[in-house]
């Protein structure tokens, strides 16, 4: 008996006659194509246990890691968010399946991943320029730093990226299309990440004069919650998630594994604004939005806030997911409590909270240790 591809694509078990007592004349079972046919076949042959001759196949056969990228990403649908999955693709599509996809899955072992990250961090940045009438034509620029030397892919890029090859194979081997990770236990590069620093209370009064309506509604939100700036929780904010009676805001968590939902205190001056915005929008018939444009709801905030730091004349980088790392740091560093702090950030530990925000934390142990008195001796 022996499972393998005929050249159609199909998959099949082929044994001997008489092995399957109700069809004694039957010789092969077929399984159909891609990565579920081949899962198939391989039970069916274990099933049957009896190989008078040599597997056609061999035992380390697998998928190519792109069917295997394609039936994961199906899987996701509905379970991770849509900005997510759709930068997943864009990063499959364009940097790792030209690399790694046609590439057996089962043969994505260290050796192999050490070619990848290799050729990765010699690889420079590039961003797309489009030029040509109304801009339809495209074309890749190399990136350089601020002394003009070709600026390289960091190595938290490609960390995140191996993190993301290895999810898809440890999914393929709990729902048995691989019999093992080829590449379990691989020690990923160690992550360069930069550490922006919040905005200063100089920054965020330039960026605000300079902040399209919508814009500052964003920021300002973002301040006094600590909300995502995405479309996932901040941009679907509507007016019928502020309670005024009760002081607070209601915000639907992304899905980040922490809490699905949370409600969030109204700081006094905060409430003030949402009362005014409120009636603003009233009085124009603004739409159910709290964060909208010319009473339609935002889509993004990219833009708008690049045009907006630019004429503040801010060219660090920055980001306005910075204003809601500015409202853990001032939370954090007013002495808030850490467990408070992160169910307000819909963390799902208080150690994510200490992880992410490491420079506030050796700031708090500094001043612990400036507090102890002196030894009199």
């Amino acid at each position: 008996m022996s499972f393998h591809k005929l050249k159609d694509g199909r998959w099949i078990v082929q044994y001997r006659k008489g092995t399957i007592k109700d069809a004694p004349e039957r010789t092969r079972e077929y399984f159909g194509r891609g990565i579920d046919g081949e899962k198939k076949a391989r039970e069916r042959d274990k099933e049957l246990d009896n190989r008078p001759w040599k597997r056609r196949t061999p035992k380390n056969s697998s998928p190519l890691f792109f069917e295997l990228v394609n039936a994961y990403l199906e899987s996701r649908v509905g379970i991770i968010e849509q900005s997510t999955m759709a930068y997943l693709k864009i990063k499959m599509a364009n940097v790792i399946l030209p690399e790694l996809g046609q590439t057996p899955a089962i043969k994505l072992n260290p050796r192999r991943f050490d070619q990848y990250v290799a050729k990765r961090l010699k690889t420079q940045k590039t961003t797309t320029i489009c030029h040509g009438p109304g801009g339809t034509l495209r074309k890749k620029k190399p990136i350089t730093g601020p002394d003009g030397a070709p600026a390289y892919i960091k190595r938290s890029t490609v960390h995140r990226e191996l993190c993301d090859i290895q999810a898809v194979l440890n999914w393929s081997v709990a729902n048995k299309y691989l019999t093992h990770n080829p590449a379990a236990g691989y020690q990923k590069p160690k992550r360069d990440d930069e550490i922006i620093a919040p905005p200063t209370a100089d920054e965020t009064r330039r960026l605000l004069k300079q902040a399209p309506p919508h814009l500052l509604r964003a920021l300002v939100i973002s301040y006094y919650t600590g909300i995502r700036p995405g479309h996932v929780e901040l941009l679907t904010l509507k007016w019928t998630d502020v309670d005024f009676g009760a002081g607070s805001i209601f915000i639907r968590s992304a899905k980040k594994n922490g809490p699905r939902s949370r409600s969030v205190p109204l700081h006094k001056d905060f409430a003030d604004l949402l009362r005014k915005w409120r009636a603003l929008d009233e009085s124009n018939g603004a739409g159910e939005y709290i964060v909208q444009f010319r009473g339609r709801p935002v889509k993004t905030i990219i833009s708008s806030f690049k045009t907006a730091k630019k004429n503040a004349g801010i060219s660090r980088r920055l980001r306005p997911y910075d204003f809601r790392h500015a409202f853990a740091t001032a939370a954090l560093r007013a002495g808030s409590d850490l467990k408070a702090t992160s169910e307000l950030l819909g963390h799902s530990r208080p150690d994510t909270t200490t992880r992410i925000y490491q420079h506030v934390d050796t700031e708090l142990k500094r001043d612990v240790i400036e507090k102890l008195p002196p030894l009199d001796w």
